[in-house]
This record gives structure tokens, C-alpha cells and sequence, in this order.
């Protein structure tokens, strides 16, 4: 058993090494300290530097779309979850599409409130969200506001100045359903463009990389050895020796 012991004991070390080399950050990593914390619909670990990203499915980066943040697709469904610092009942869930942009002021959309014991909604921007709006937007022009800026934000209870128990999700703005399309060949292209241009480059330094081996064999094989030859005849020391008795 001791044995056994003294040998597992590295082997736990190197596993949880490559372990936590291959965990990718997800937002359910970040801590919370608040009465309400949302584990979705943050892309970006927070902090300074290299920090890890993650976009669920149909939520494209800014890169892949030149846009200002990044974007989720109207009738596509997302997962807004999120987590709570005890189990104790402080009241309902009220989630809120919030719209920033546009001649209209900030303010909320459209909501909805679920009971405190769930902790996750299943998140779907569509035209029927904009049946019966409170706020008597219509869903055309909700369609020009969330090209703009918009977040979601989640409060438990009723108290909107306790901050503790409200949070606000990363930016994103929406695209029209016919968008995935456009962006998914603009992506295959840009990566077909950035691996033949890998080829080439590889293919040149190849070429490159023989002419420079072929000069540097001529000069060591051929040219030093004439050079050497030329300079010792220059000084005669190329110059044959005379038998004694012809002196």
C-alpha cells in the first residue's frame, strides 16, 4: 500500500495540472457576492490582460461581425442563468429587456417575472414579445433599437435600490435571422484566405530557407577553398620545393 501511495501521489499532481490547463473559463466560474448573480450572457472574464472568453451557440463575437458588441439572433433561443447567495425566498425573479438607443429614453421594454425558485429562463427574442408591449413599442422598431446597445437585467425582489439584488448582463445587440448565414461564410472565407496565406508563407521560407543553405554549401565548398588557395600562392607558400642539389 505504501507503495501504491508514493506512485499515485505524483500521478494525482500531473493530472490535475493538465486538468486545469484544459478547463476553459464559463461565467459560472465567477464568484458572487451579491443576493443574485448571473452565470450567462457574460462573454468575457472580467480583470485586466489576456482574458478568456465564451460565446454560446448563435452569439457571435464582435470580430466575426465588425459590430460594436456581441450578437445574438432574433428567433434564436438563449439560457439566461443565474445563481442566488442563499436559498431563503426574497421574492420573484424579474428579468428585463432593456433597450438602449434610439429617440426613446433607457428604460424597459419588455419583462417578465418568475418564481424565486428557478434559476434559469429560457431567453428568445422574438416578434411575439412585442404583441402586447407595455411600453407600445412595436417590433420594427424594437428591431432598430437592439441594433444599438442592449442587456438584460435580473432583480430579486421589488427593491430597485438595493444593488445587491440586481445584476446586468454584458452588452449585445440582435440580428435579423437571416444574418448567421452571411457571417458563417465570411468566417470560412477569412479562413481559407488566412490558411493559404500560411501556405505561401510557409512555401517562401522553404525556398528561402534552401537558397540560403545552398549559398552558404557553394562558399564552404567551392569558394573559400579557391580564395584560400589564391592567397597562399600570393605569399608563396604555394610555390614548390627544389631538390637540394639544384640550388
Amino acid at each position: 500500500m505504501p507503495a501504491l501511495s508514493s506512485f499515485s501521489s505524483p500521478l494525482v499532481v500531473v493530472l490535475a495540472l493538465l486538468l486545469s490547463r484544459t478547463h476553459a473559463w464559463r461565467p459560472s466560474d465567477n464568484g458572487c457576492n451579491n443576493k443574485i448573480c448571473l452565470t450567462s450572457f457574460r462573454w468575457c472574464e472580467s480583470g485586466g490582460g489576456k482574458r478568456d472568453c465564451y460565446y454560446p451557440d448563435f452569439v457571435y463575437p464582435q470580430e466575426d461581425y465588425a459590430g460594436p458588441f456581441p450578437a445574438l439572433v432574433w428567433e434564436k433561443e438563449y439560457d439566461l442563468t443565474w445563481k442566488v447567495k442563499d436559498s431563503q425566498g426574497n421574492g420573484d425573479v424579474t428579468i428585463t429587456w432593456e433597450f438602449q438607443g434610439g429617440e426613446r429614453p433607457k428604460g424597459v421594454f419588455w419583462s417578465t417575472q418568475i418564481d424565486d425558485k428557478k434559476s434559469s429562463f429560457k431567453f428568445k427574442p422574438s416578434q411575439d414579445m412585442f404583441r402586447n408591449s407595455p411600453n407600445n413599442i412595436s417590433f420594427t422598431e424594437a428591431q432598430g433599437l437592439v441594433n444599438q446597445q442592449t442587456t438584460l437585467r435580473i432583480r430579486r425582489g421589488t427593491d430597485d435600490n438595493d444593488a445587491r439584488s440586481i445584476e446586468t448582463s454584458d452588452p449585445f445587440i440582435v440580428l435579423t435571422s437571416t444574418a448567421p448565414k452571411f457571417i458563417d461564410q465570411a468566417v470560412t472565407e477569412q479562413r481559407r484566405f488566412s490558411a493559404r496565406v500560411w501556405q505561401i508563407t510557409a512555401g517562401v521560407g522553404v525556398a528561402l530557407s534552401w537558397v540560403l543553405a545552398s549559398l552558404v554549401t557553394w562558399v564552404l565548398v567551392a569558394w573559400l577553398p579557391k580564395r584560400r588557395a589564391r592567397k597562399a600562392m600570393g605569399s608563396g607558400q604555394g610555390l614548390p620545393l627544389l631538390p637540394v642539389g639544384a640550388r
